[in-house]
This record gives C-alpha cells, structure tokens and sequence, in this order.
C-alpha cells in the first residue's frame, strides 16, 4: 500500500459555515473529525467526482474513542479543511439489536461503502488537534506516580495522565 508523508500540513481550517454543518447532519463534532487525521488507521482516496475547483479527498480513520468516521476534505497551503464527516459513505440501515447488526456486517459487502482498493495510508506527523487548555488540581502524589510511569513508558507524564483520562471516561476501548 501506498503512503503519503505530509509534514507541511500543520493545522485545521474552520469557519462558521463549516464549523458545526456535520454535528448538524450526521452528530459528528469537529474535534471528532479532526482526530481520525493523527490515527494511526487513517486511509486515503482522491474524490475525483466532487473535484471541480480544487483537489477533495475521502479519509476513513479512527477518532480517539475508536469510532470509524469518514471525512471529505481538501489542502489549502499547510491547512486541512474539514468540508464533511459522517459514520459512513451508505446509509446504514438502523439495527434494532447489537445481534442484528452483527449479521447485517458479516453479509454486508463493504466495498458498497468505499473502494478500499483506492486508499492510501496519510500521515500528518505535525498536525495538531484543536485544544483547549484546562487546569486541574491534583494531588502531588498522583503527579509523581504520572512521572514516574511515563519516564519509564519513554512518554510526557501529560500526556500519560491524558490517556488516563481518555480511559476513565470511558472514550477508549483498549
């Protein structure tokens, strides 16, 4: 498989019009479309039939809860701009059980969502999610126990004590 290195792509675009049109639609927000970018599944096919006045591209990837999104979107200079995001290419058909949309999946042919004979692996290694800066207050032995295993995990003990919190709130699946 082919793979696309892009480290001149350093941020996302967003403007009011673009902003909040796929939590609108489809119930995705823009932080979750912008984390399937820096998944490490994160695949690649050029939309050739939506590609009139600039390159847009179809982006399958896993957001850090490990939802699978698709996302169109196009390069401005070293900016991604986020046009849509959605669960799926096809509309799936709602499940009344877990059970019933197990078998649906085992028969369904998922080449009718996407070609994945198309895709390609991208990787943005500079990218940065939009954040926002939070203070908690922690007790010093915690920070410590963070240090401590983050130096031996070879990582920053933020972000050890961000996966903790990716964890216990239940947003990880791991």
């Amino acid at each position: 498989m082919y793979m696309r290195y892009l480290p001149d792509i350093l941020k996302f675009e967003w403007d009011n019009g673009n902003l909040d049109k796929s939590y609108k639609k489809h119930g995705i927000t823009h932080k979750e479309a912008e984390e399937i970018f820096v998944s490490e599944e994160f695949f690649v096919i050029e939309d050739i039939a939506h590609s009139q006045s600039e390159p847009r591209y179809i982006g399958l990837g896993k957001t850090i809860a490990e939802i699978w999104l698709f996302v169109v979107f196009t390069i401005r200079k070293d900016l991604v701009r986020i046009i849509s995001a959605m669960n799926q290419l096809k509309k799936i058909p709602k499940f009344k059980s877990e059970k019933a949309e197990r078998a649906f999946w085992q028969k369904a042919d998922a080449s009718l969502y996407v070609d994945f004979s198309k895709m390609q692996r991208w990787i943005f290694p500079n990218l940065k999610l939009s954040s926002k800066p939070v203070t908690i207050r922690l007790p010093e032995s915690i920070i410590s126990l963070a240090k401590v295993r983050a130096h031996r995990q070879d990582t920053p003990y933020q972000s050890l004590i961000k996966q903790w919190i990716i964890k216990g709130a239940g947003l990880a699946t791991a």
